[in-house]
């Protein structure tokens, strides 16, 4: 009776599969020992998810190196896929990370495979990445004049939540320069109203941006020996549009990288090919605060300026169920209530950042600019000079008790804080202007909420900003520019 034969590949086969299984691992032990060697680049992997990243990686390595020997122009063209997705981010020209995949053709198809996937979770790790979530280290008091601003993006007026501890001075009548964040910014940290300072007026390729001559308020507090430090997010806020002039430290989400690998790919690629926002947006916020708070207490007993924009309220139609604009009509009062969870999250991290201040700093909090949640049938902001989208919270600590009855300019904040006098708030008339799509509109909102037109100003500003690449698709993410139509 004939024996059935054995097949000599199939061990081989198994070892192979073995061997590239472990080899892959690699990747997650790097990533625990990097995070401790250095802890400069971020906080190490949690060794939960390192033992989950280094299963996938060893199921994929497996079922790569099971297949049949295929082409061996295969590994090449994926690895300069999986490193072109990650070129921009790190900065690379696509050409180079083109050339960098070419040597994948001359190994055999599997190993080349096998190192192609590498491709695609080890670019990541050569980024900032972001600390991971945990308690914050104990604040530090210090004596003043500490000085730290709150920004806290698409907060309405009337969303101002309870304010810890004693000393504050609340305006209700604070009006933002514009209705939408790089304006309105640019004014917060110029001292300058939209129509002087000429920024974040749309043109045909992008916006307009400032004179880079003008002084911020952290250069201007800087060059006052205050050591500065910033913790933001929003697209419009980065280092590349001017926002990091004056700040020793300028830390943005957007730069930020999961410390797990396998994450920032999803991250990558969910982004790009599916809408989906990488997992870190959604612990942004409580990342932004452990991060101040760290840099707070590590900070030397110089005087400190320290700025941190928290994003949550603007959140509230990112879930996909409450994209629909139909929504609008159909369910307000579902859009309203998610509004005000979301407000509610920034306003917690906004309420542990203060109490991890101690009491003796220094604090402002105020908003960029409001939201329209349905008054006289519009939702969102940027799209009109009116109460929803102007008025903001707006409420110091330490800088006067009282409350602020009068109408006052969030613009004239940087002007009052260098000088420590907010007397010069108050206004009776608040230059407001620069629609995210009109770079006419400009008013003057009067004490007591009306906005009369103003005519734009005659001279334009020639420096502008394109909206392209990642800072495009940023935006497209968030909801301030639509891919069919340009900015919005």
């Amino acid at each position: 009776m004939p024996q059935p034969s054995s097949d000599p590949v199939a061990p081989s086969v198994w070892r192979g599969v073995a061997l590239a299984a472990v080899t892959v691992q690699l990747v997650p032990t790097l990533e625990l020992l990097s995070g401790w060697a250095r802890p400069a680049l971020g906080q190490p992997a949690r060794l939960g998810d390192a033992l989950v990243e280094g299963l996938a990686l060893a199921a994929l390595t497996a079922l790569v190196w099971a297949l049949p020997r295929g082409p061996r122009l295969a590994p090449a063209l994926l690895g300069g896929a999986l490193l072109g997705l990650s070129a921009e981010r790190l900065g690379w020209p696509p050409l180079l990370a083109a050339l960098l995949a070419l040597p994948l053709a001359a190994l055999p198809p599997r190993l080349g495979l096998v190192l192609a996937c590498l491709c695609a979770v080890i670019p990541p790790q050569l980024t900032p990445r972001a600390p991971e979530l945990g308690p914050p280290p104990p604040s530090r008091e210090a004596p003043p004049p500490d000085l730290v601003l709150i920004t806290l993006d698409t907060l309405r007026a009337d969303h101002l939540g309870d304010l810890p501890g004693e000393g504050w001075r609340v305006f209700a009548q604070a009006v933002a320069a514009a209705p939408w964040t790089l304006p309105a910014m640019d004014s917060l940290m110029l001292g300058e109203p939209v129509r002087r300072h000429g920024g974040g007026l749309p043109t045909a390729g992008g916006y307009t941006r400032p004179d880079p001559r003008t002084p911020t308020l952290a250069e201007r507090l800087s060059g006052l020996g205050m050591h500065t430090a910033a913790f933001v997010s929003n697209p419009h806020l980065r280092a590349s549009l001017g926002f990091h002039r004056g700040f020793r430290r300028f830390d943005h989400s957007d730069d930020w990288r999961e410390p797990h690998a396998g994450w920032a790919l999803w991250g990558l690629v969910g982004w790009r090919a599916f809408g989906w926002p990488p997992r870190l947006w959604g612990r942004r916020d409580p990342l932004q605060v452990d991060a101040a708070l760290g840099w707070w207490a590590e900070a030397d007993d110089s005087s400190r300026f320290m700025w941190v924009h928290l994003m949550s309220p603007h959140e509230y139609r990112r879930d996909p169920q409450l994209a629909d604009p139909a929504l609008e009509r159909a369910a307000p009062e579902r859009l309203r209530r998610a509004y005000a969870a979301a407000a509610a999250r920034g306003w917690a991290e906004a309420t542990r950042l203060i109490e991890g201040l101690g009491p003796r700093a220094r604090v402002v909090l105020v908003a960029d600019h409001g939201e329209s949640l349905g008054e006289e049938g519009r939702w969102g902001h940027g799209s009109a000079l009116v109460d929803p989208q102007l008025r903001v919270p707006l409420a110091v600590r330490g800088l006067g008790e009282g409350g602020g009855a009068s109408q006052v300019a969030v613009s004239a904040l940087a002007e009052a804080l260098i000088r420590g006098d907010l007397s010069a708030l108050t206004a009776e008339v608040v230059e407001v202007g620069g629609l995210r799509r009109d770079a006419e509109a400009f008013g003057l909102r009067v004490n007591g909420g009306g906005v009369s037109p103003r005519p734009a100003p005659a001279s334009e500003a020639t420096r502008v900003m394109p909206l392209q690449g990642e800072l495009l698709e940023a935006l497209e993410a968030i909801g301030y520019v639509s891919g069919e139509d340009g900015p919005r």
